[in-house]
């Protein structure tokens, strides 16, 4: 748990929120969640291309956005989606209109 206390330390305070508790509650074990925040870490400050999304989606639980829960109130809370989402610089609240556009589309 050092270790990650270390990594939690190059996160901004936004970032910290809830990270402990997604940790706790995600399916990898400590070592591949170590790995994988050390990774994200890693991606910080790269350009932001087709390359990058593709390394950045390996955060991801299927490699892909498409697959992820819905955020919020009505969603639960994900270290890898969210993550992912900071990488690329999208807001919780476009993740959630995208989801729900593309909900609609297919009913």
């Amino acid at each position: 748990m050092e270790q990650i206390e270390k990594l939690l330390k190059k996160l901004n305070t936004q970032e910290k929120e809830g990270i402990e508790t997604a940790i706790k509650n995600t399916k990898d074990s400590y070592k591949d969640a170590k790995e994988k925040l050390e990774f994200a870490l890693s991606l910080r400050g790269q350009k932001k291309d087709k390359d990058f999304f593709s390394k950045a989606s390996k955060l991801l639980c299927w490699n892909s956005i498409s697959y992820c829960c819905r955020s919020g109130k009505e969603g639960k809370t994900c270290l890898w989606r969210d993550t992912f989402l900071k990488l690329v610089g999208i807001s919780q609240e476009e993740y959630e209109k995208g989801k729900k556009k593309f909900d609609e589309e297919f009913k």
